[in-house]
């Protein structure tokens, strides 16, 4: 006689697995045969404090239907990572083809003083793996800009010429400042929080992210026929 409980701890156990090992892109994704735009980095991406669906990804997801259904945009943003964590998940984040990857890593980097040198390697680790598996997919390298917490030191001018030299360096899109129009700005951010954009403050971002890239990608995407 079989042992239900057996098969059923065995079913459960797969599942934590699996749930793990796809984590943080939805089931979905994995069946999608639309070319991704992978947005990666930190809280500023994932949309820290909002309802899902309310970060800048997202936004940019709906302006992308407007043109095209062939794209499926990835908000692959968590919370509190720094450009080394980014860079030990991205092989996930690689295994359907890209046409648009944007790193924006950096915040919790320089806040937490992070050495300057280790923020450009991982980086240029991160873009050399996207380019190398997809040759010809758009690159864009995006600053957090005036971050709360930073200064006028030479740690922090040192800080944005990693993101001048490494969109050179990869004939990459430069977004020079993900925050800007946002920091200081309480209408833009999270209430007690000079650091998160609250909803308002992402719509300003999505309009900043779409300056950068749409000139590019439209140029790249055919019409979606009525």
């Amino acid at each position: 006689m079989g042992k239900p409980w057996l098969s059923l701890f065995c079913l459960c156990l797969f599942g934590f697995v699996a749930g793990f090992w796809i984590y943080p892109l939805p089931l979905f994704v994995m069946h999608d045969d639309r070319l991704q735009i992978v947005f990666m980095g930190d809280s500023l991406t994932e949309g820290y404090g909002l309802k899902p669906g309310s970060a800048y990804p997202e936004r940019i997801q709906q302006k992308l239907a407007a043109y095209s259904k062939q794209y499926q945009v990835i908000n692959a943003g968590i919370s509190g990572e720094t450009a080394y964590d980014g860079l030990l998940r991205l092989e996930l984040l690689l295994e359907k083809p890209v046409k648009l990857f944007m790193v924006a890593f950096g915040t919790n980097d320089g806040l937490g003083r992070r050495p300057i040198d280790a923020l450009e390697a991982n980086l240029r680790s991160i873009l050399h793996q996207v380019r190398e598996r997809y040759p010809a997919a758009i690159l864009v390298v995006a600053n957090p800009g005036d971050i709360h917490g930073r200064s006028t030191t030479e740690y922090w001018q040192a800080f944005d010429q990693v993101f001048i030299r490494i969109a050179k360096d990869f004939n990459a899109l430069h977004l020079e400042a993900l925050l800007a129009g946002v920091t200081g700005n309480l209408d833009y951010l999270l209430p007690g929080d000079p650091l998160h954009p609250n909803e308002a403050g992402h719509v300003l971002i999505t309009e900043t992210v779409w300056q950068v890239i749409e000139p590019v990608l439209m140029s790249h995407t055919p019409p979606t026929l009525p």
